[in-house]
């Protein structure tokens, strides 16, 4: 089965107008339904950070020709559908044979590039095999002789939520919920008086739901140990989860 779909702004919009008061047609002006789209935005932006959401875990390939001519390193643009930091891994498959893959290092160092341009460096198998990033592109090196697909993974970068058909790109609840507080705050007056609840509310269902995030690697989607683990800090990275030798433990 695919993973459950999340709401759309629409719908986020529709329930959190509910929730105010607001909810009905007609009920609620043009001005509160533009204003509540906006800090739906603003939820998402705010929660897109602060997990690892599973749903956005993407992995996409492009071809990187070979050369017997050019050394050093070559560039390709960085994905558009990946935002800067979300790039979890880069690996390499030859072409020729895709049974062959490995994982690029990240970093290039001015030492690398002079081995690769003067020190006659053999490129002939499992290159490129390290990466860096600048000026908006992503560098590999050394150059290839065969043809090699480069193989990105990350996370997808969130939706524009622009328009009604848009999903976030993460939970949907948890958008809905903190769309409520933001609206309610700037709305004022009465609208702020559930406040305080809310975001007791809000804060435990985002710290039940982070720790289900993640890859297969190093958590397992939905495994226990990083909800059941007590020697874990609730500030640990939400795709850390410990060995069960070491689970009574303080780290």
């Amino acid at each position: 089965m695919a993973f459950e779909l999340q709401p759309t702004l629409a719908e986020i919009v529709a329930e959190v107008l509910s929730a105010i008061g607001e909810g009905g047609t007609g009920v609620a002006t043009p001005a509160t339904v533009t204003q509540c789209q906006t800090m739906a935005r603003r939820a998402q932006k705010r929660l897109y950070h602060t997990a690892a959401w599973t749903i956005n875990r993407t992995r996409f390939s492009q071809v990187l020709a070979g050369s017997s001519t050019i050394v050093g390193t070559q560039s390709i643009d960085w994905p558009d559908q990946i935002l800067p930091g979300h790039i979890v891994r880069i690996d390499a498959t030859k072409v020729a044979d895709p049974r062959q893959e490995w994982t690029l290092e990240a970093g290039i160092t001015p030492d690398d590039r002079s081995t690769w341009n003067f020190g006659g460096f053999s490129t002939n198998t499992f290159t490129p095999y390290k990466w860096d990033t600048h000026d908006g592109l992503i560098e590999l090196g050394p150059v290839n002789k065969a043809d090699v697909n480069i193989i990105i993974e990350g996370d997808s970068a969130p939706s524009a939520l622009r328009v009604e058909n848009d999903r976030p790109g993460c939970d949907g609840e948890a958008v809905i919920r903190l769309t409520e507080i933001l609206l309610r705050n700037s709305l004022g007056g009465d609208y702020r008086a559930g406040l305080p609840a809310l975001q007791s509310e809000f804060l435990a269902y985002l710290e039940d739901i982070k720790p289900k995030q993640g890859s297969g690697k190093p958590i397992v989607v939905g495994a226990e140990w990083a909800i059941d683990d007590p020697a874990r800090p609730s500030n640990w990275t939400t795709t850390r989860q410990r060995h069960w030798m070491w689970r009574s433990r303080r780290p």
